[in-house]
């Protein structure tokens, strides 16, 4: 016992320091008003009941949450659209139609015709890309053609084809052929040699547009410190609220 107060002795002085910094330190931390607390209060659409405001420092604007979203959604619905392109489809229809012409029991100038009047048609048809499946494009979108992970053309996505409107294709083509049974019988050949030339890639579009919504900045502008941000009475309106909340 007469130990350890002869201890006490010896470092009360230490100990009556170590008391004293860590009253300090709750003083300072909990009793004294925070530096930089906003003591404004304002409600959109309301006027601004303080003096007039300047930016007492440098401060980035924030989007709101629904700004955010907006461009997330805009992203997600202008995104290019990716296709698996294979342009040397077209030659390989356009010989496999030769061939099965040749192989019909024709005269020399009923078939020159049928040769010719096809391989127009086909041409024309892959003018575009043609799609093994219907897809539907925003206006805006562009189709971004890629072959052997190059990226070889662009054009407008509503320019794309599918399958599914080959047959309405090669009506409009052959609309002029008089010959009814002609006309016909140059449908079903080639309808029978056609074959898409492009895929979508959904799974290439999603993940670069999902980087470039990862890229998105959350902020939008720069207020200088001493520019205006509002006056007294004045309407505090959308932009002005987005700025309020900045500062704040």
């Amino acid at each position: 016992m007469k130990n350890l107060i002869n201890k006490w002795y010896r470092n009360h002085s230490l100990v009556f320091k170590i008391l004293l910094f860590i009253l300090t330190t709750f003083f300072i931390v909990y009793l004294f008003p925070k530096t930089g607390k906003f003591r404004f209060s304002f409600e959109k659409g309301k006027p601004w009941q303080s003096e007039t405001l300047y930016a007492p420092f440098d401060f980035s604007l924030k989007k709101t949450e629904q700004d955010l979203e907006k461009e997330r959604r805009e992203l997600r619905l202008t995104a290019d659209v990716l296709i698996n392109f294979k342009p040397e489809i077209e030659t390989l229809v356009l010989n496999n139609f030769q061939d099965i012409l040749k192989s019909q029991d024709d005269t020399s100038d009923s078939l020159q015709e049928y040769q010719a009047i096809g391989t127009s048609v086909i041409k024309k048809l892959y003018r575009f890309p043609v799609l093994d499946e219907k897809y539907t494009c925003n206006q805006n979108q562009i189709a971004v053609l890629i072959t052997d992970n190059q990226m070889v053309k662009k054009l407008r996505c509503v320019d794309l084809r599918s399958i599914l409107e080959v047959d309405s294709f090669i009506d409009q083509q052959l609309i002029k052929v008089d010959n009814t049974i002609m006309k016909s019988r140059l449908k079903s050949l080639i309808i029978s040699q056609i074959l898409p030339n492009a895929i979508v890639n959904e799974e290439l579009i999603k993940f670069r547009t999902e980087a470039k919504v990862k890229q998105l900045s959350s902020e939008y502008g720069l207020i200088k410190k001493g520019q205006l941000i509002i006056t007294k009475d004045q309407v505090v309106n959308v932009e002005k609220l987005k700025i309020l909340n900045s500062l704040r």
